[in-house]
């Protein structure tokens, strides 16, 4: 597909402006001599070429057909495409699955024509490809795209086009740019998997709205960071309107929290805008690694130098190299008596390419220093074009990358502002960081067997006979009974019950499927201690609901909240959550999301560093008992394909004795039902 002999261009035109004429225009090529058959069946010549009204027609072999017409026709030739036996099609045209019910089914139609003839389709509704090492621009982008070593991968047509613009000036080359648009046959993972055995792809750049294929993504993109650096762009990330959440579980493992656990576990770096992106990709291509984290700052002006210093304080991965009173003396003596040799090293606003060569030299030869940031604040006395001279010639032999910052003026070989530079190597650290964890063998990840008992097998039963979606609270506590967690029973009382006097205090509330936040509709009622107070809150609730269950419990003693849950993901299938529960919840904004399967040295490997960690050591609480608590919740979801969402909120953890859970909602997923 990517380097075809021969491309029939179908919707070709020969009006300038019409993308069936810019695709043409932008295939033919002297140097990849491809043979090009515009089909329209009003014209005989377009561009200068022979022209078809059907592939039908073409005496030789097409190995690529790029369908530029309207979304309505596009079946029908399709259909002749397989008549030809075309293996590889492009479909420009939109219309479809992004338009409504009528262009999803005619978007069907071409995924079932696909696998049934085995066809490889990029598209519909995308601006097709550019193969820059092999010059060939199957799109209708811009004709010249400088060649070298991104590979990029986008949903949208449009942020290829915007990237391009910014790329004019030829800051990075490309390898080959892959467009998606609705991701009906080819997705992603197939274009990942291209790009990693290409030899001309160095780096993968990818600009996502969705994923389609979740396991097999995380899959994919662990195993090629191993090899070659993947940056990604996701889009879609912003907070929307969750009707029917059951749980808080459900509301906190939602979409961006979820994405944000899969690019960590497979070791991306991802971004949160273009630009950030941009500059990355461009220090990835264009400079070899920082040997370390540890860098100097070498500058001609005071307050670029300070600005530089904030950011490197404020990193996370990023250090000074801290010069010895040895190696100050060594740079002492290049300067001027006013210059500072504390770094940021400051050599003064007189500075030429010799003063800056004088102290790269001296750098080169200290083992300690991982890069350099070279500013250079253009002044009259300053030679820009020597010290840029200079520098990209120190970056062929040093060891480390020096990277040339030119204040506020924009050059093909130069950076703008530190804020570009050290924004992108903080991503660059981050991934050495990803590529270490990745590399180690994770633990063993055992089968599970958990919550599969006949008591369960038979509320599912009567759950799927009934549709209901939700488990009542008593065949909830069976199941976390089932898995081994000690959960507060409760009883379902009606008028003629007591007040049970082995408790202190009494919990009574409505368990109903139908009610999923039943504190926020009156359905819960706390501080029971007498047979008054209980007849008088069970007539007030039983007057609201009128027919639905309601349940007592005991009121226990209050401990460290933990909110612990599982959520389906349709893309990522389970997730495993911890939160702070109760009034903290608002306080202490912290979850830690596992993608199932997980095991429990994962889990108190991730538990080790966070808020909750810090807050059971304060109450001398066992983090060893959380982790076990979260593996039961995690073993039993990643065995149960019929668990939707489950919750357990709260779980009370003490000093002196088990961990309880007080609340237990269970979501079905009824179609996983046996």
């Amino acid at each position: 597909m990517l380097k075809p002999k021969s491309v029939a261009v179908i919707g070709a035109s020969d009006k300038r402006k019409k993308i069936g004429n810019i695709l043409v225009r932008n295939l033919k090529n002297k140097k990849s001599k491809i043979k090009i058959f515009p089909i329209n069946p009003r014209h005989k010549i377009i561009e200068k070429l022979k022209t078809y009204s059907s592939v039908l027609e073409i005496d030789d072999k097409v190995d690529l057909a790029i369908i530029v017409i309207p979304a309505k026709f596009v079946i029908e030739v399709l259909e002749e495409c397989v008549s030809k036996k075309i293996k590889n099609v492009i479909i420009i045209s939109a219309g479809f699955s992004e338009s409504g019910k009528k262009g999803d089914r005619r978007e069907q139609e071409i995924l079932e024509i696909a696998n049934k003839n085995n066809l490889n389709i990029l598209g519909p509704n995308c601006l097709g490809f550019i193969n820059a090492s092999d010059k060939i621009n199957a799109s209708f982008a811009k004709k010249e795209v400088k060649s070298g070593g991104v590979g990029l991968i986008s949903q949208s047509g449009a942020f290829v086009t915007g990237l391009l613009d910014v790329a004019k000036k030829g800051e990075v080359g490309f390898s080959k740019i892959i467009t998606l648009g609705n991701k009906t046959v080819l997705d992603e993972v197939d274009s990942l998997n291209y790009l990693a055995k290409d030899s001309k792809t160095k780096i993968i750049g990818l600009y996502l709205e969705n994923i389609k294929r979740g396991r097999m993504f995380l899959n994919t993109v662990s195993k090629i960071i191993q090899k070659k650096p993947v940056l990604i762009l996701k889009a879609g990330n912003s907070k929307k309107v969750q009707k029917a959440i059951l749980s808080h579980t459900g509301a906190m493992a939602g979409e961006n929290a979820v994405i944000k656990k899969v690019f960590q576990e497979a070791g991306v770096v991802d971004f949160e805008n273009i630009a950030n992106l941009w500059q990355t990709l461009k220090i990835f291509n264009n400079f070899k690694p920082i040997v370390n984290e540890k860098l100097v700052i070498l500058t001609n002006a005071g307050g670029p130098g300070v600005v530089a210093t904030d950011l490197i304080d404020q990193s996370e991965f990023l250090d000074f190299y801290n010069f010895s009173e040895k190696e100050k003396k060594v740079l002492k003596k290049q300067l001027t008596y006013a210059s500072s040799v504390e770094n940021p090293i400051d050599i003064l606003g007189d500075a030429d390419s010799e003063r800056y060569e004088n102290c790269l030299e001296i750098f080169k030869k200290i083992k300690g220093v991982g890069g350099v940031l070279a500013l250079i604040t253009p002044q009259a006395q300053t030679d820009v074009d020597n010290i840029l001279k200079k520098i990209a010639e120190k970056n062929q032999k040093f060891p480390f990358p020096i990277f040339p910052i030119l204040i506020g003026e924009k050059r093909e070989d130069t950076f703008q502002f530190p804020v570009e530079v050290i924004n992108a190597l903080n991503q660059m650290s981050k991934f050495k960081i990803n590529q270490k964890i990745n590399k180690k063998v994770k633990p063993e990840r055992p089968s599970f067997n958990f919550g599969n008992s006949s008591k369960i097998k038979k509320h599912l039963t009567e759950a799927k006979k009934e549709n209901r979606k939700v488990f009542f609270y008593e065949e909830a506590f069976d199941l976390t009974n089932s898995c081994n967690i000690k959960t507060s029973k409760a009883t379902e009382i009606n008028s003629k019950s007591e007040f049970n006097p082995a408790f202190k205090v009494m919990i009574i509330k409505v368990d109903d499927p139908a009610i999923l936040h039943k504190m926020a509709q009156g359905g819960v009622k706390t501080g029971i201690e007498n047979q008054k107070d209980f007849k008088k809150e069970f007539k007030l609730m039983r007057k609201k609901f009128k027919k639905e269950k309601i349940i007592a419990q005991e009121q226990v003693d209050k401990g460290i909240e933990i909110i612990i849950g599982i959520k389906k993901d349709p893309n990522f299938g389970p997730i495993l959550l911890c939160g702070v529960g109760g009034i903290l919840t608002e306080i202490i904004d912290e979850k830690i999301l596992w993608i199932l399967p997980v095991n429990k040295e994962e889990i108190k490997r991730d538990l080790k560093n966070s808020k909750i960690a810090k807050i059971f050591e304060k109450e001398s609480l066992k983090l060893d008992q959380l982790a076990e608590e979260i593996n039961k919740v995690g073993k039993m979801g990643w065995k149960n394909s019929w668990l939707k969402e489950f919750d357990i909120n709260p779980m009370f953890f003490y000093p002196d004795k088990k961990p309880l859970a007080v609340d237990v909602k269970v979501k079905l997923d009824l179609d996983n039902i046996k």
